[in-house]
């Protein structure tokens, strides 16, 4: 029987719960981001629950990779408390009764990468290391320790500016899946700054579009898509990823978005795999609880109405035909 939009959000909030217990370990050291990132961590999460039964049944050995992990807690701009996708996705595998046999988390800021690594120790049977590093510096080490395994990485940078080739390529052509958030008008912008005549710094901007997209073609492009394009093509040629699929996130302010792509190795029916994941989180985002996770937060913490209350009557009839 299919999961309601409801049910489904009520347990996502209920699993991110988690976030509140590993806040008590230094609750002074979390990230903050606006109420939409609970959105894209249900995309890296709802990721594990395909991938790890599968590697599993494969009898590979798993790991996963957070190589922008934060401190491991979330904490919205409404002050609504959410478990970081380091721990949750080594969590959710745990859920399935598969747990990760090994993970990496990156972060470069000292105290969280310190926060984090104390907030995963109670967290087992998993073998976990934190690198306090940038992930440009300890992806190639990274890439070695997961050589015999199935892994899923995961790349989510604070904004377009932590993208390079050298830092990503590494552990993007290790065997496995990837999730990688991309932010298109962000890069849009970037490219336009690089053609500026009157922009000191074009030059240096040009050579690392050419660095991370490797090649001058994106001088070509006329919209966000095909800069895009680029990018996920030389993935899908030089890493070894047979099988693609974008999905688009708002940001709270409605005005820009970015996207959240997975990479898959391939196997049998691997397009259908990631397209399945698209089509089920595309539907959830676009429901009247996704378009309104603000709310619904608020709903949890029991700061306005009731669920019932604040769902419209033709979305309420509408999930009825659904189910």
């Amino acid at each position: 029987m299919p999961v309601s939009d409801e049910d489904f959000f009520q347990r996502t909030l209920q699993f991110h719960e988690n976030g509140a217990r590993l806040q008590k370990i230094d609750p002074e050291c979390v990230d903050e981001y606006d109420d939409h990132s609970l959105l894209k961590l249900i995309c890296i999460t709802y990721w594990v629950g395909i991938f790890i039964p599968i590697a599993n049944a494969l009898r590979f050995h798993t790991a996963y990779v957070d190589s922008m992990a934060g401190s491991g807690v979330t904490i919205t701009k409404k002050g609504h408390i959410l478990c970081g996708s380091c721990p949750g996705a080594i969590l959710s595998a745990m859920d399935k009764r598969h747990p990760f046999e090994l993970a990496f988390a990156v972060e470069k800021n000292r105290a969280r990468a310190e926060t984090l690594t104390e907030r995963l120790k109670g967290i087992a049977p998993t073998k976990i290391m934190v690198y306090n590093d940038d992930i440009l510096n300890v992806s190639e080490e990274i890439a070695r320790h997961l050589q015999g395994t199935m892994a899923y990485i995961v790349i989510d940078p604070e904004g377009f500016e932590g993208m390079t080739w050298a830092g990503l390529e590494p552990l993007v052509k290790c065997k496995g899946d990837v999730m990688l958030t991309w932010f298109e008008s962000d890069a849009w912008r970037v490219k336009c700054a690089a053609e500026s005549p009157e922009n000191k710094s074009a030059e240096s901007i040009k050579k690392r579009l050419t660095e991370l997209l490797g090649t001058e073609d994106w001088i070509k492009t006329t919209s966000e898509k095909e800069l895009t394009q680029l990018f996920v093509q030389r993935i899908i040629q030089e890493c070894g990823k047979k099988a693609y699929a974008a999905i688009n996130i708002p940001r709270t302010d409605k005005r820009n978005s970015y996207l959240m792509i997975l990479f898959t190795g391939g196997g049998s029916g691997a397009q259908h795999r990631v397209d399945g994941w698209k089509s089920s989180i595309e539907k959830r985002v676009t429901s009247a609880h996704g378009q309104g996770i603000s709310t619904l937060l608020d709903i949890k913490a029991g700061k306005i109405a009731t669920l019932n209350q604040w769902i419209p009557k033709e979305e309420k009839e509408s999930m009825k035909q659904e189910m």
